[in-house]
């Protein structure tokens, strides 16, 4: 995971380490929101946590934004918004 993590902070993502098959953050990641982590933070990381998820933090910081529809309902309230 280090490889791809180095990989989309190159890209110009701010990226933090997630609990392995989960979206639980390792680390207080707000200060990511505001900066991205350095190589040696992120080479840390995945030393510490080898099998950790990369999560990418979303919004300006990452250029990213997204939009979580879970399921059926989330997608029909979509369809009720007024825009």
């Amino acid at each position: 995971m280090l490889n791809e993590a180095l990989k989309y902070a190159r890209l110009g993502f701010s990226i933090i380490p997630l609990a392995e098959r989960s979206k639980t953050p390792l680390i207080e990641w707000g200060p990511y929101q505001r900066r991205r982590a350095s190589e040696a933070e992120v080479r840390e990381w995945f030393k510490q946590w080898p099998t950790a998820n990369v999560g990418i933090v979303t919004g300006g910081i990452s250029g990213v934004i997204v939009v979580d529809l879970d399921g059926p309902e989330g997608i029909a309230e979509i369809g009720r918004a007024h825009v």
